[in-house]
C-alpha cells in the first residue's frame, strides 16, 4: 500500500517552506528517504496491531464463519490439514478466533519498501494476503486420498478401550483446544459435504490489515513534524 497523497502534499509544503526560509530557492531537495522509512515502520506496526486486536482501526474483523451454526469449525483450514496428510485437524480449527492467524506467516512477514524520497509501501508478500485484505472467492481442490482421511476422521471410531475399574467405554470425542472436548458427530454437518466432493468453494470475508487508521494518521503527522523540526535546526 502506498502512503496517502495528502501526507505527500504536506511533506512537499514543508520542503517548500524550508527552502524559502533558507532564502535560497536553488537549495538541494532534502531527501525524504529517511522519513519514508519511519512512516513504513509505523505502517507495519499498525498492520501487526490489526492481527492482535482483530481490527483495523474501527473496522472490526468478523470471526471465522460468522453465520455458521454451532459447533464452530474452520472448514477450509481443516481441509488444508487433511490435504497436507494430517489425520486430524489442528485444535484451532474448532475455534472462531483469532481470525487470519494459523502459522502466523502473513503477520510475521509484514514489511515496508521505500521506493523513492516520497514513496513508501507496506504489506505482506504472501500470495493470499490480498484475498484476505479485500475478500473474494476461493476454490480448494483435493484428491481421493484427502477425502478418505476426512471420512476416516468422521466415521472411523478410535479403539474402544475400557477404562480401568469403571469399565466405561471411551466416547468418540475430539479436542478443540478450548476448555474441553466435543462429540465428533456434532461436526458431521460441516464435514460430510467434503466427502462427496473434490473441490471446496467459499467466500472469504474481507479482513483488512493494511490501511491508514486515525491513530496511524496522527503518528505519521507527528513523525513528519519531528523530521522537519530537526532539519530546520
Amino acid at each position: 500500500m502506498e502512503i496517502k497523497l495528502d501526507f505527500i502534499a504536506t511533506i512537499r509544503e514543508k520542503i517548500k517552506a524550508l527552502r524559502e526560509q533558507l532564502k535560497n530557492p536553488d537549495a538541494p531537495l532534502i531527501s525524504g528517504n529517511g522519513l519514508m522509512k519511519q512512516i513504513g515502520i509505523l505502517g507495519v506496526a499498525a498492520s501487526q496491531k490489526a492481527f492482535r486486536v482483530q481490527a483495523l482501526g474501527d473496522i472490526k474483523w468478523e470471526p471465522r464463519y460468522p453465520n455458521q451454526k454451532s459447533p464452530k469449525f474452520n472448514i477450509a483450514g481443516a481441509l488444508m490439514d487433511w490435504k497436507s496428510g494430517r489425520a486430524s485437524p489442528k485444535n484451532n480449527r474448532f475455534q472462531d478466533r483469532p481470525a487470519l492467524i494459523d502459522t502466523g506467516s502473513m503477520k510475521d512477514k509484514l514489511s515496508y519498501n521505500v521506493s523513492g524520497p516520497l514513496a513508501v509501501k507496506w504489506g505482506s508478500p504472501q500470495s493470499y494476503a490480498s484475498l484476505h485484505q479485500e475478500g473474494g472467492e476461493v476454490s480448494i481442490p483435493y484428491d481421493d486420498a484427502t477425502a478418505k482421511r476426512i471420512m476416516e476422521w468422521l466415521y472411523k471410531k478410535p479403539p474402544q478401550k475400557k477404562k480401568m475399574f469403571t469399565g466405561v467405554l471411551r466416547t468418540n470425542k475430539v479436542k478443540t483446544g478450548l476448555s474441553g472436548t466435543t462429540n465428533r458427530n456434532d461436526y458431521a454437518k460441516h464435514v460430510r459435504p467434503l466427502i462427496f466432493n473434490r473441490v471446496w468453494e467459499q467466500t472469504i470475508i474481507a479482513r483488512p490489515f493494511v490501511g491508514v487508521t486515525l491513530e496511524l494518521e496522527l503518528d505519521i503527522n507527528r513523525t513528519i513534524k519531528t523530521f522537519f523540526d530537526k532539519v530546520q535546526r
